[in-house]
């Protein structure tokens, strides 16, 4: 759940794009001098427009500036801005016909990537053949000062700064490391590998202290804004986020999540605010699943199990709780504990709240539990508790007195 937030770090996706370009961008068959001509024979490789602002060919290198607009945006942007680019391709090399270089450096690079509201790329994407026949030769691609941004239909645009990678043979395909450094989103871990076809392997983010804000939160594409009206996360977590593209396929993600007592998470439906959340936290294939959480609520802790189905018409929320020693006097009010009852609730609980588009929250299931040390107006007593669904929330009925 906040571990969504992590899901932030969909750079990762952007990331596969930046290194695409290295991969396709640095086979520039120069067949003949000029911006114009390396313009066209990097559009053909690519099958992208490319248009190249600057070009430099030196005795020992060559350096270039390019952007490959998109022009089905709108407002126009452009898919990629690369300020500059640097390669071993010499002046030799390049009057040679030797145009395969074996080092490429990318400086301050900007990467757009476009949603529809459902969440489906429509960016246009490197499509293009090799123009030379026979085995490619990746070189080593370096990335400093690369920004990620993701605009999908109806939310803001995520945006994160401060990518480092690099791309380099490892085997029988090429290994990706870097790090990002954003002020927002924090310090993340770049690794991953891609073999045989280059749109064919996976990314991977980590970090340590994965720092939950809502205002970027609700930025993650694919997550739908209803999830972040009835889950807010605070807080900082253990985070990872792993992307998987395949020729053919959608981009797949998967973004884990493992707080241990440093972050909260707020349940408006429910009108409380758990603390100190630990527990496994799994976001993909448009669910949430939590397995062997622990939150403290109340002055006592309440195991949580189970899943948000979010890629439905209706969204799902089902949970099996386990309280133990809750005080009822810290409960919220809104459930309906008549302040003349004290002690320590145990008990156990399943849950189903239906989120229907546009329509408020149904809340559905029971739960039960014993009240240990129960007073009734400051007299001992013997109490049961049960928790049942009403209109808006959930309330505690009390046995008749």
């Amino acid at each position: 759940m906040k571990r969504s937030r992590v899901i932030a770090l969909w750079t990762v996706g952007v990331l596969a794009v930046l290194l695409l370009v290295g991969w396709f961008g640095m086979k520039m068959y120069m067949g003949g001098p000029g911006r114009a001509a390396v313009s066209a024979q990097l559009s053909e490789s690519l099958g992208l427009p490319v248009e190249i602002e600057t070009l430099d060919v030196g005795v020992g290198s060559s350096s270039a500036a390019l952007r490959i607009p998109d022009r089905s945006a709108d407002p126009p942007d452009d898919l990629i801005r690369v300020k500059s680019l640097t390669t071993d391709l010499s002046l030799a090399g390049f009057l040679s016909g030797k145009s395969a270089p074996t080092t490429v450096t990318l400086k301050d690079v900007d990467v757009l990537l476009r949603l529809d509201e459902k969440g489906k790329l429509i960016s246009p994407l490197p499509a293009g053949k090799p123009t030379s026949p026979g085995p490619t030769t990746l070189p080593a691609v370096q990335l400093s000062g690369g920004r990620v941004r993701i605009r999908q239909t109806g939310r803001p645009e995520f945006v994160v700064a401060g990518v480092s990678a690099e791309l380099k043979r490892d085997g029988d395909g090429y290994a990706i490391s870097g790090t990002i450094d954003d002020p927002g989103w924090g310090k993340w871990d770049i690794s991953g590998r891609l073999t045989g076809d280059p749109a064919d392997g996976h990314v991977e983010l980590t970090t340590p202290r994965g720092q939950l804000n809502m205002s970027l939160v609700r930025t993650i594409p694919y997550v739908p804004q209803a999830v972040w009206d009835n889950l807010q996360a605070s807080g900082e977590t253990p985070a990872a986020v792993r992307f998987t593209f395949k020729p053919g396929q959608d981009l797949g993600y998967a973004v884990e999540v493992n707080p241990a007592a440093a972050a909260n998470l707020t349940v408006p439906t429910a009108d409380v605010t758990l603390t100190k959340v630990e527990g496994k936290i799994l976001i993909a294939d448009g669910k949430v699943v939590v397995t062997n959480g622990k939150v403290a609520v109340a002055d006592g802790s309440v195991g949580v199990s189970g899943e948000y189905v979010f890629d439905k018409p209706t969204a799902v929320i089902t949970m099996k709780l386990a309280a133990d020693k809750l005080n009822l006097r810290k409960l919220p009010a809104s459930w309906g504990l008549p302040k003349e009852i004290e002690g320590k609730l145990k008990g156990n609980a399943d849950l189903e709240i239906h989120i229907p588009p546009g329509g408020p929250a149904d809340p559905r299931g029971s739960g039960s539990g014993v009240v240990e040390g129960a007073k009734w107006k400051g007299l001992d007593a013997e109490m049961t508790l049960r928790l049942v669904a009403q209109e808006g929330g959930y309330r505690f009925q009390t046995p008749p007195r």
